[in-house]
């Protein structure tokens, strides 16, 4: 919707007890408030379209997180940071979020999008939460991993326990992955991906190395990886027979591994690996 059109909604405000679903894609250069959504106890989604300028609009967006119950799904998708040039200026919002989902459009300069991600990280506190995704769109460049603000957000949040689910498709160096994964010992599903136009031909054949300590990810149940690069066979065996032997001890759900390539990779494990892969 426009701002006007999203004005007129004023009126509503404080009546929607039963709203339950709320999906907003706005487009314009306007400020605009938020606050007639802020009274909707029975929300368990929020999601919402638009550029990152309208600070005001996101700014409520997360101030809603606060009033929301744990369960509502929040998620900002294809956030469009092509006309976002000086800080974020966002109020700083506690909540009890347990899943947040960020997809976002990444412009001309992808240092600057990785910069407004980590003003965004920056600006939440979410100790509950389980459940993360973060990406950029599918037709966008290549999102830079803010690794300080990562780590400064756990450590804010103290959500290091209670996070079981992170998704990152992003450029990230194997000792900032290393860094991120060393302090979520709670974590059970981990989804990894290339971003897809960072490949040249010549980088097919590079290895793609695994974190060797076995302290990483010690309750690690479902391991995606979506990659052009090769894996060190022997070292990703070892990896996946760790983690497969600590859940035959504790009894749990076996260990469950996908990796894919993307089309013209011309990668795959040798018939050895994957015998020994549907072995374990």
């Amino acid at each position: 919707m426009g701002i006007r059109l999203f004005e007129c909604l004023s009126e509503i405000k404080g009546k929607l007890p039963h709203l339950q679903d709320l999906q907003l894609r706005i487009w314009g250069t306007r400020k605009s408030k938020l606050d007639f959504f802020e009274d909707a106890p029975r929300l368990v989604a929020v999601n919402y379209t638009g550029a990152v300028s309208l600070v005001p609009i996101l700014g409520a967006v997360f101030a809603l997180m606060s009033r929301c119950a744990p369960t509502t799904v929040f998620q900002l998708r294809r956030l469009d940071l092509s006309r976002q040039s000086d800080a974020l200026d966002i109020a700083p919002t506690t909540a009890s979020t347990a899943s947040l989902i960020l997809s976002i459009g990444v412009p001309s300069s992808p240092e600057r999008a990785s910069d407004i991600l980590g003003e965004i990280l920056d600006s939440l506190t979410l100790p509950a939460l389980c459940y993360l995704r973060l990406r950029p769109t599918f037709d966008a460049r290549p999102l830079h991993w803010p690794t300080p603000a990562f780590l400064a957000f756990l450590t804010r949040s103290a959500c290091t326990t209670s996070l079981t689910f992170l998704e990152l498709d992003a450029v990230i160096s194997l000792d900032a992955l290393v860094r991120c994964l060393s302090t979520l010992p709670a974590l059970k599903t981990l989804f990894l991906a290339d971003p897809r136009s960072t490949h040249s031909p010549n980088s097919h054949g590079r290895a793609l190395p695994l974190p060797r300590a076995s302290f990483l990810v010690p309750r690690l149940g479902c391991l995606r990886c979506t990659t052009r690069m090769r894996f060190e066979e022997a070292i990703f065996l070892a990896f996946v027979r760790s983690r497969a032997e600590v859940r035959r001890h504790d009894r749990t759900r076996p260990f469950e591994v996908e990796v894919s390539w993307f089309g013209g990779a011309q990668r795959g494990f040798g018939a050895g690996t994957r015998a020994a892969l549907h072995g374990n």
